[in-house]
């Protein structure tokens, strides 16, 4: 081990030890965090309650390690690896937690507003009830994961993958996502007021009881989705795929009241192809 990464770690374990004095007593071992602060293997270890606010843990090794109530308020955590770590209840306000790695962690009702994701991976992970207001989460990797109740307000996830998550009763209102990637998600009652969804993918998503008010959907994949009963008004609809045909830009740019007869007539066509063939041969008879 060099020099400069002992004298380091022994800074930052010191820096910690000290905030602790002016904290509720916790029973972490100093020397287990100096082994992850090293980019050592911890498994087991105890630092629950640990104060590491304003402190550089970028790359720290945090794998199998009990952190639950902790503070990491206003650290570097860029690329850092959580994985399996127990973090109910900590505090990330302000962090830098670019790529890095969340797989199989447990972070319901965690705080994450106004931090920095891009490129994290929360594949498997709880999310349930957890703020996620003004974040930066581009390309970002939630597949397989439980966002029931969380908010994203003002959040840019563009280009982010929410392949089969479960949205519901989800808060997108203001937030852009562009591209992002929503096929097969459960999105009832979820909430899109005014956000960006052009070239989203939306295939094969329940939008059951969804608010999608001043939507931009242009160029957005609606395959295999019930439109019926969706609020849509004022929605852009310019060359979105309804079971892989455009809507037309006169279709999308129809007035109301005409607008909501044209959705209708949508709604239909995106019940299946069967059903398109069949009121085709009506219409020949």
């Amino acid at each position: 081990m060099k020099l400069q990464n002992i004298l380091t770690a022994s800074a930052t374990v010191f820096s910690v030890l000290i905030g602790g004095l002016f904290a509720p007593a916790h029973a972490f071992n100093p020397a287990d965090l100096e082994r992850v602060l090293n980019g050592n293997n911890c498994v087991g270890c105890n630092l629950a309650g640990a104060n590491f606010a304003g402190l550089n843990l970028g790359g720290a090794n945090f794998q199998g390690v009990n952190l639950s109530d902790t503070n990491f308020s206003g650290v570097n955590l860029g690329g850092a690896n959580f994985a399996g770590v127990d973090l109910i209840g900590a505090n990330f306000q302000g962090v830098n937690l670019n790529d890095t790695n969340f797989v199989g962690v447990n972070l319901s009702n965690t705080n994450f507003a106004g931090v920095d994701l891009i490129g994290a991976n929360f594949f498997g992970v709880n999310l349930t009830d957890t703020n996620f207001v003004g974040v930066n989460l581009t390309n970002t990797n939630f597949a397989g994961v439980d966002l029931i109740d969380a908010n994203f307000f003002g959040a840019n996830l563009t280009e982010t993958n929410f392949v089969g998550v479960n949205l519901s009763n989800t808060n997108f209102a203001g937030v852009d996502l562009i591209r992002a990637n929503f096929l097969g998600g459960n999105l009832t009652e979820s909430n899109f007021v005014g956000v960006n969804l052009s070239e989203a993918n939306l295939t094969g998503v329940n939008l059951t009881d969804s608010n999608f008010i001043g939507v931009n959907l242009s160029k957005a994949s609606l395959t295999g989705v019930d439109l019926a009963g969706i609020n849509l008004i004022g929605v852009n609809l310019t060359d979105t795929l309804l079971n892989g045909e455009k809507i037309t830009d006169k279709m999308a740019s129809v007035p109301e009241p005409s607008f909501l007869v044209s959705l209708s007539i949508l709604a239909i066509a995106a019940a299946g192809s069967r059903l398109k063939k069949k009121l085709d041969y009506l219409q020949q008879k």
